[in-house]
């Protein structure tokens, strides 16, 4: 029985997920020993990095898992449409959360948290992630300390990743479609 090409690359297709566990290459994303894989937690420890999914104006809002703070974000897509939250867990206390109201570059283009709050989650509506909303937790059995502004990220610039023991209390947008974003970081002290 003669086998067709098409044949061929329908079997190897098919082997193809076999030979990369046999081979050990499979999704290595959750390793923790690799440095460039990891920041430090607010003891200054490596920590893996635990990203969200994505969310965009079509998909539910993201949230960080009780008792981890907002440490970085990475977007992905045209004017950086679908975003995503590096979650890293801390010894803080949680209290009650809430969404702001929506920011975009128009108008009042930033968000920032109110006292005691950081940011634990993200949703966006409009075209391209347009406008988006953060979600604020009252964080308990800490204090806010020092605090920056980040320079601007957006899909061509990669992740941005907040200071050793910095944790995310804002964001501002600039660019068409809320295309950079810059977030206010601060000390948990």
């Amino acid at each position: 029985m003669k086998m067709t090409n098409y044949k061929r690359l329908w079997i190897i297709w098919l082997c193809l997920p076999f030979f990369g566990i046999i081979l050990g290459c499979g999704d290595q994303t959750d390793s923790a020993d690799d440095a460039s894989d990891a920041v430090a937690d607010e003891g200054g420890l490596a920590k893996p990095l635990t990203y969200t999914g994505f969310t965009s104006e079509e998909f539910p809002p993201i949230q960080c898992p009780s008792q981890n703070l907002v440490a970085g974000a990475e977007c992905t897509g045209k004017y950086c449409d679908n975003m995503a939250l590096d979650c890293i867990p801390t010894s803080a206390g949680y209290g009650s959360s809430s969404w702001s109201t929506y920011f975009s570059e128009e108008g009042n283009n930033s968000r920032i948290c109110g006292n005691g709050q950081w940011v634990t989650g993200l949703r966006c509506s409009g075209k391209y992630c347009d406008n988006i909303s953060l979600l604020c937790t009252q964080i308990t059995g800490k204090t806010v300390g020092a605090c920056t502004w980040s320079a601007a990220y957006s899909e061509e610039s990669g992740p941005y990743t907040s200071p050793p023991g910095y944790y995310v209390r804002g964001a501002q947008c600039t660019g068409s479609y809320c295309d950079n974003v810059s977030y206010y970081s601060c000390k948990l002290n």
